[in-house]
């Protein structure tokens, strides 16, 4: 019976785990976010795995395939606990793809949308502005209220690029 186990990887080599086991016919989950970082004056997004160094692998007979993986390039060893290798129901595994919106999860803090309430925009165009509220659609898309050159302009986003404003 097929199971999903949690894969360590070696320091920021999720990418490279993820396509090496899958070149070796390995079904994979890497749950991936977008992060938007300041650097130089320059906003720039950047596509992150949601748990850093760790990757999901289903694999049928563990076995057979523990010391194929363990020697994996990217790969650092299948997490186990003293010496016994446990898998990760998959409850779990279908909880986190059913938060992924466009193959990426959301890792927005707002996690109740009023009209009305202030927060912070965080995408590239509008990086840190404060906005308002204004409509909430069906589509994850949220139309907010911001000042813009001395103008209130309406702008839609989408619901993860929103967060509080603290």
């Amino acid at each position: 019976m097929k199971h999903w186990y949690v894969i360590q990887t070696k320091h920021t080599k999720e990418f490279q785990a993820e396509l090496n086991l899958m070149n070796q016919n390995y079904i994979t989950y890497l749950p991936k976010t977008l992060k938007y970082i300041e650097s130089n004056k320059e906003i720039k997004k950047i596509l992150k795995p949601l748990f850093s160094n760790y990757i999901f692998v289903l694999i049928d007979n563990l076995q057979d395939d523990w010391s194929k993986i363990n020697y994996t390039r990217g790969v650092k060893k299948i997490v186990d606990f003293d010496g016994s290798f446990s898998y990760v129901p998959d409850e779990i595994i279908n909880e986190l793809k059913s938060k992924e919106i466009n193959g990426l999860i959301s890792l927005s803090k707002m996690t109740i949308l009023n009209l009305g309430t202030l927060c912070k925009i965080n995408n590239k165009s509008f990086f840190n502005r404060l906005c308002k509220i204004k409509k909430i659609y069906k589509n994850n898309k949220v139309q907010v209220l911001l000042n813009f050159l001395g103008n209130e302009i309406k702008y839609l986003v989408s619901k993860e690029d929103i967060v509080p404003s603290l």
